[in-house]
């Protein structure tokens, strides 16, 4: 009896070793576990993705940044930007393979240009600043708002989007405060109006519907009188905007992506803006043609669609350089222009 219960104290004794053991080894898994899923978390966090872009870089002119893009009737590109010191337009007549300087002769940047039918030029500037070519760009008529604000030397204008009846309107502002939305009838000869508490960023014009989003609201109108209404929109740092059939979108510096069904009055989110932790994406522009679509911006950010906007991927690519403006060439075939000269032709 004394000898089996020996036996039985010794044997509970290596077992209760063994079952220590073995929790100890557990518990070491465990936290080995929780640190190596820890630093899978924080590398993959970290770590940026590249989009699947096939994409071609341009190095123009590294003195100037670039602003925006258009296409004229002969498929002609033009893209336009600058520094303090000069405006610049290039053009090119091969799809974006090769540019040459259209116009050099203003002083200061470029934001937005537009060609006439009658071959004449307009364009806008920082300072609030229109301008008016009869030389191709070779010379420049400036035109200053005579009821531009007070801040006006501190603002920019930004975009320049025609009406459906021909009228060109003008958005822009100090940043992060007012904005600004002109119109002209008469080639800049008189022009009207509207002064928001929002700094503008972009303009897109569906059929007599306009959306103009900017600095924490999007506007909408109905009628072609610079008239204007606060959307029914998520607060958000709104940068560009296009359309596709009768439907809105619009994107954020923060990161996200919306839509509106009802020409620009209503908003709903597509694709979540940036978090405290999680994605770090910033868009400056966007265009959609067809089923295909992409917005692009600061470090490289990228987003496409393939799905006629139901649904965005993001990444990042270009070199993660700063994109500002985007058009689609034809097809999948995509030209892109951002800081420091870069122009970059894409298709994904």
């Amino acid at each position: 009896m004394i000898q089996g219960l020996s036996f039985y104290k010794i044997n509970k004794k290596i077992l209760l070793n063994c079952a220590y053991s073995k929790k100890k080894e557990m518990i070491k898994k465990y936290i080995a576990l929780c640190i190596l899923t820890c630093v899978q978390i924080f590398y993959y966090g970290c770590q940026r993705n590249h989009a699947e872009v096939h994409y071609t870089t341009i190095e123009l002119n590294s003195a100037c940044n670039f602003y925006s893009m258009h296409k004229d009737s002969t498929g002609a590109i033009y893209v336009c930007g600058g520094n303090q010191d000069r405006g610049v337009i290039y053009k090119s007549t091969d799809y974006g393979h090769i540019w040459k300087v259209y116009s050099d002769s203003y002083s200061k940047q470029i934001y937005d240009f537009a060609i006439l039918q009658d071959g004449n030029l307009i364009a806008s500037s920082g300072d609030l600043e229109l301008l008016y070519s009869t030389t191709k760009g070779k010379g420049w008529k400036q035109v200053i708002p005579s009821d531009r604000p007070k801040t006006g030397h501190q603002s920019e204008m930004y975009k320049i989007s025609r009406a459906p009846d021909g009228a060109f309107y003008f958005c822009g502002g100090e940043k992060l405060y007012d904005g600004v939305i002109y119109y002209t009838t008469d080639t800049l000869r008189t022009l009207g109006f509207a002064h928001r508490n929002h700094e503008i960023r972009s303009m897109h014009w569906l059929g007599n519907h306009a959306i103009a989003v900017g600095y924490g609201a999007i506007l909408y109108s109905e009628t072609m009188n610079n008239d204007w209404q606060f959307a029914n929109a998520p607060d958000d740092f709104y940068t560009g905007s296009t359309s596709h059939k009768n439907i809105f979108y619009s994107c954020s510096f923060n990161g996200g992506i919306y839509q509106s069904y009802d020409f620009g009055k209503n908003w709903n989110c597509i694709n979540g803006k940036n978090r405290l932790t999680g994605k770090r994406f910033f868009y400056n522009c966007m265009a959609l043609q067809n089923q295909h679509g992409v917005a692009l911006g600061n470090d490289g950010s990228v987003a496409t669609t393939s799905n006629y906007g139901t649904s965005w991927n993001e990444a990042y690519s270009f070199d993660n350089a700063d994109i500002n403006c985007v058009i689609n060439v034809y097809d999948n075939l995509w030209i892109a222009a951002g800081d420091d000269g870069k122009i970059f032709r894409f298709s994904f």
